[in-house]
């Protein structure tokens, strides 16, 4: 956890933690508030924060369901197609990404409610079994 209030040798500092950042329940009800911003104060200016360099959170994390269907079709002797139709992310889950740990003044501070890629994607192919 960052904060850009004053500059201290490299122009970093870090927030005061004044209480439990943790936050409690599903991931769906925390996407607005990942940590709880009230745990942190800013400090004085020219003063180290107390707040460590790493709060050691973990993200929602990524959880995908993929699919495939494969039929192989007999077509002449000593021939064969086989079809497939694959997707990934099959139920289409959205995937958040970690929340932001810059500078707790910013709107989205300790939110974690972008998503990251995943889309759910298909392929269809044909191809001759060797």
């Amino acid at each position: 956890v960052t904060q850009n209030g004053g500059a201290i040798w490299d122009g970093t500092q870090r927030p005061n933690l004044i209480g439990d950042p943790s936050t409690s329940g599903a991931i769906q009800d925390r996407l607005n508030g990942y940590f709880n911003r009230a745990a942190f104060s800013q400090p004085a200016p020219d003063v180290p924060g107390s707040a460590p360099r790493n709060l050691n959170y973990r993200g929602p994390g990524i959880k995908t369901l993929d699919a495939a269907m494969l039929k192989s079709i007999y077509v002449k002797e000593g021939q064969r197609i086989e079809i497939r139709l694959e997707a990934t992310n099959f139920t289409n889950t959205p995937m958040f990404g970690d929340p932001a740990t810059g500078a707790p003044t910013a709107d989205d501070w300790a939110d974690a409610a972008g998503t990251i890629g995943y889309e759910i994607v298909t392929r269809l192919g044909a191809a001759p079994e060797a």
